[in-house]
């Protein structure tokens, strides 16, 4: 779902097909980190400790470290989105506390992508949030969680339907 909607972000903010490829490549891979995060706290139904939460923000750089391993190209271009996917806008995100134009692209388009279909999925700790409230979370975070640029393009493809999943053309939502 990720890679679907970053898929579609990249496509309405002009990138090339290479970028998009890139693009939806990271989006797969962006939560590799999250292997080393144990079950109990990825699968725990309440809310998480300082302790746990603490080990999950870890999971961007352990997916980083884990594909740094990988010798090739195309997966050295996806790192910076598995890296950055958390950082903020304001620079109040994780693991660098990175701000505004200092986090890769792919990074701040991986956060709206993730963001978005987080709000929208069932999750073990809370239902799968209404369609119009997410994107209503990403306006209300366009210039302080979000790449403005970013979250306009997402507003956009939502106005169309194209940021549900299933109304996605079939060479998108393949993944």
């Amino acid at each position: 779902r990720v890679a679907a909607i970053a898929a579609q972000l990249a496509r309405e903010l002009g990138l090339t097909s290479e970028q998009r490829e890139t693009a939806e490549l990271a989006a797969l891979l962006h939560d590799v980190g999250k292997i080393a995060v144990p079950d109990s706290i990825l699968n725990k139904p309440g809310k998480l400790t300082d302790e746990e939460f603490a080990q999950m923000r870890k999971h961007p750089e352990l997916g980083a470290r884990i594909l740094k391993n990988i010798q090739s190209a195309t997966v050295d271009a996806v790192i910076p989105g598995v890296q950055y996917h958390h950082e903020k806008w304001d620079g109040t995100g994780y693991p660098e506390g990175l701000q505004g134009d200092a986090i890769p692209f792919l990074g701040r388009l991986l956060g709206v992508a993730d963001f978005y279909d987080a709000l929208t999925s069932a999750r073990a700790y809370r239902a799968a949030m209404p369609a119009d409230d997410a994107i209503k979370l990403v306006v209300s975070g366009s210039g302080t969680h979000f790449d403005p640029a970013i979250a306009a393009a997402a507003v956009r493809l939502f106005e169309r339907g194209a940021l549900n999943v299933d109304a996605m053309p079939s060479e998108i939502r393949h993944i």
